[in-house]
C-alpha cells in the first residue's frame, strides 16, 4: 500500500459512481418501444449484457476496436433474437443518448465527492462513449464537480492500456503515482490499468465478488464511502510514523528564482535556498533536469 497520503483520485463512472445497469435497461426497453420491437424480457436483456460485457472485454484486450464494440454487440444480439440487422446502427446512436436518460448514484457519490473536495484533486477516467459520458456527466452533476474528465476517445487509448493513464499524468501535470489512486468496479480495466500504471488501486466490489488471487489491488471496498476511513487511516499511519502532514514545517527561503537568474554572476558558487512547486521533470541517463515554479517565476535545476 502507498506510503504517502492520496492527493489524486481517478474516478471511473459506469458501475462505480453511477449505477451503469439501470440505466442500461431502461435505455434498452426505451428503445425498443420506441423502434417497434415489442418487449424487452429480463432475460433478453441478462444476454444483452453478457454480450456487452464480452465485447469490451476483447476491446480492453486490443483484439477489436471501440465501433466494432458499439455496433457488433447490437448486431449479434440482434441476430440472436432474429430482429433486423439493419437496426443496430440507428439503434446505437439513440442508445448512446439514452444512456443518459436515467441517473442512479451509487452510495450518495455527490456527498463524498463534495467532501472530498480540496482535499484531493479528482478526476473521471472512463472508456464510455464522449456522446454517452457528455450527457451523463452533465445530467448528473458529477461533471462540474471534477477537477477535469478524460474519455477514451479523446485520449486515444483504452484502459487498461498505459497510454491512457500517461496521457492523464500530462495534462494534469507531475504526479507521484504513490500518491494517486483509482476506483473503479472493473477488474480488466480500472484494476489491471491501475496496476500497469503503478498508482494505487481500489476496487469497488459492492456484490462481494470473490477476490481474485492473481490480481492485486491495494483497497477492496463494498460502499464508496470507505474512502474516508482509508484517508482516515492512512493519517493516523503516518503520524504513527512521525510524518504528520499537518505538523506545519518551517524552510528558509534566502532567494526567489528571479533573484538568482538576474544577478547569477555575482551568486555564482554561493548556496541559495528556493522553494517552490516542480512542474516538469526530464531524465537523461545519469542527470535530471527540472522546472520549479516560485512565487516570482520558474528556473531550471540540475541534478546529477
Amino acid at each position: 500500500m502507498s506510503a504517502v497520503p492520496i492527493k489524486t483520485i481517478l474516478w471511473d463512472v459506469d458501475g462505480t459512481l453511477l449505477d451503469f445497469e439501470a440505466s442500461q435497461r431502461a435505455a434498452i426497453r426505451t428503445l425498443f418501444a420506441r423502434f417497434g420491437l415489442g418487449a424487452c424480457s429480463d432475460e433478453m436483456l441478462a444476454r444483452y449484457d453478457a454480450i456487452n460485457n464480452a465485447f469490451w472485454q476483447r476491446l480492453e484486450r486490443n483484439e477489436i476496436t471501440k465501433p466494432q464494440v458499439l455496433l457488433g454487440r447490437f448486431e449479434q444480439f440482434f441476430s440472436e433474437y432474429g430482429i433486423d440487422l439493419a437496426l443496430a446502427v440507428p439503434f446505437n446512436d439513440s442508445y448512446q443518448l439514452c444512456l443518459g436518460d436515467t441517473i442512479v448514484y451509487r452510495d450518495d457519490c455527490l456527498s463524498l465527492i463534495d467532501s472530498l473536495k480540496g482535499r484531493v484533486r479528482q478526476y473521471v477516467v472512463s472508456n464510455g462513449t464522449v456522446a454517452a459520458q457528455t450527457k451523463k456527466l452533465d445530467r448528473s452533476g458529477i461533471g462540474k464537480r471534477m477537477d477535469g474528465i478524460f474519455l477514451s476517445e479523446q485520449i486515444g487509448a483504452e484502459k487498461p492500456n498505459p497510454a491512457f493513464f500517461e496521457r492523464v499524468f500530462e495534462a494534469i501535470g507531475p504526479v507521484n503515482r504513490s500518491a494517486v489512486m483509482i476506483v473503479g468496479d472493473s477488474l480488466t480495466s480500472d484494476m489491471l490499468g491501475g496496476i500497469r500504471a503503478g498508482i494505487v488501486t481500489c476496487w469497488y466490489n459492492p456484490d462481494k465478488k470473490p477476490v481474485p488471487t492473481d490480481l492485486h489491488m491495494d483497497y477492496v471496498i463494498q460502499n464508496l464511502n470507505e474512502l474516508l476511513q482509508i484517508r482516515r487511516d492512512k493519517l493516523k499511519e503516518l503520524q504513527e510514523a512521525g510524518r504528520d502532514p499537518f505538523v506545519i514545517t518551517k524552510y528558509d527561503v534566502t532567494h526567489h528564482s528571479t533573484d538568482v537568474k538576474d544577478h547569477y554572476e555575482e551568486m555564482e558558487g554561493k548556496p541559495v535556498s528556493v522553494a517552490g512547486r516542480l512542474m516538469s521533470k526530464r531524465v537523461m541517463g545519469k542527470a535530471s533536469f527540472c522546472n520549479v515554479q516560485d512565487l516570482k517565476g520558474s528556473i531550471q535545476c540540475y541534478v546529477a
